[in-house]
């Protein structure tokens, strides 16, 4: 048994039939684009954090300890959960970490037992967009901010059922700078990479050697990786171990790494100003 276990530790250590979180994908180049793409001030690639439900524990152990890094972080927020630590949650807005917007009451497929009467199947476009709405109001009334940048409930995109099912991402396209995918498997191409859906993988549960493992794939395309995590604290379900995030928070904050660590609001106005002033293709 115990030399079983080495095998299948050896063979997901090398990324074979190993979990997501395990086996980043590198981004292509026709991702990144022909030449790697050009971050401030010499870094090699661009990492966002970001935290979703606005948990109690983003709050009672997480904050302080982004404010010993000054590590600029975002928080996809649902406004109702806001109020148990509602104090805190104004001195972090106030304290310039961004805060997007989650839904008002997080719906999702009702193939989740927890989700209730809640669920996306029976979702019209005009409720999703209420939902939406309701939440960027209650945010801004709560924080005095309004979001612009948005976090999908599971990470699904879809209501309805069958032929009636429908994208809700043009909706989100339309009111958001950046649309935030949950449970993916490659950083994002800067120059390619749609804002309405960017890709982001789940750090609860990885150590900090996966972390770091996910951030050096992404370097080798000048990549942008979004991290999606919920609880901060000690290791469990749906935890980001507070430890790892120490260690990472140090290493990201090292020079020599490269990485430029800031919020998905700020990276992806960076992107859209190259963007902007990159030449047209067959240009001059």
């Amino acid at each position: 048994m115990q030399a079983m276990r080495r095998v299948l530790c050896t063979l997901l250590l090398l990324g074979f039939g190993a979990p997501a979180h395990l086996a980043p994908q590198t981004a292509s180049s026709h991702a990144s684009g022909d030449h790697p793409f050009h971050w401030p001030n010499g870094k090699r690639v661009a990492v966002t954090l970001s935290f979703d439900d606005a948990r109690d524990s983003q709050m009672d152990v997480g904050l302080a300890l982004f404010d010993r890094y000054h590590a600029k972080v975002t928080f996809y927020v649902n406004p109702p959960n806001m109020k148990r630590r509602l104090d805190a949650w104004k001195d972090a807005a106030a304290k310039g970490y961004e805060i997007g917007n989650h839904t008002m009451s997080h719906p999702c497929t009702g193939n989740y037992a927890w989700v209730g009467k809640n669920d996306l199947e029976d979702y019209t476009m005009a409720k999703m967009e209420q939902e939406i709405d309701e939440a960027n109001a209650e945010t801004q009334r709560l924080l005095g901010v309004k979001p612009s940048t948005f976090a999908y409930p599971c990470g699904q995109k879809f209501i309805g059922r069958g032929t009636g099912t429908q994208s809700y991402v043009p909706l989100v396209a339309r009111k958001f700078r950046v649309g935030r995918g949950f449970r993916d498997e490659a950083a994002n191409g800067p120059m390619f990479c749609d804002f309405a859906q960017v890709l982001s993988p789940q750090c609860d549960g990885m150590s900090f050697d996966d972390m770091k493992k996910w951030v050096l794939v992404a370097a080798e395309n000048g990549g942008w990786l979004v991290f999606t995590g919920h609880e901060i604290g000690k290791p469990g379900y749906q935890i980001t171990d507070a430890s790892v995030l120490d260690q990472f928070l140090q290493y990201a904050g090292d020079p020599a790494n490269g990485v430029w660590l800031d919020t998905v609001d700020a990276i992806a106005r960076y992107i859209q100003q190259q963007r902007d002033h990159a030449p047209s293709p067959g240009g001059l």
